[in-house]
């Protein structure tokens, strides 16, 4: 019998959202860094969209903290710039197919 890992994907891109590393991911939840390379791969629309969500908000929580190094910010910004991308790309795709 197959494992329901859908808790597992969700709580991945709510971490992934705030900014921690993949391997740490996969620590915390207790699978395999190629689990969470699989996951990334096929994980729905939607969560992108929450990852996106929760890369705004963190991106304007720490743009308001004066003690914030600019790299950080810089590197959420590229963060939030690919996942835009990819969301762009389901969209498209789904515009081509659906």
């Amino acid at each position: 019998m197959k494992k329901n890992t859908e808790p597992l994907k969700r709580q991945y891109a709510i971490l992934k959202g705030q900014g921690m590393q993949q391997r740490d991911i996969a620590k915390k939840l207790g699978v395999s860094v190629q689990t969470i390379c699989k996951w990334k791969k096929s994980l729905p629309i939607s969560h992108y969209l929450l990852i996106r969500d929760s890369m705004v908000k963190r991106l304007a929580a720490i743009s308001k903290d004066k003690n914030t190094p600019a790299m950080d910010i810089y590197n959420l910004s590229n963060a939030l710039v690919g996942i835009e991308r990819t969301i762009d790309k389901y969209t498209y795709m789904k515009g081509i197919t659906g």
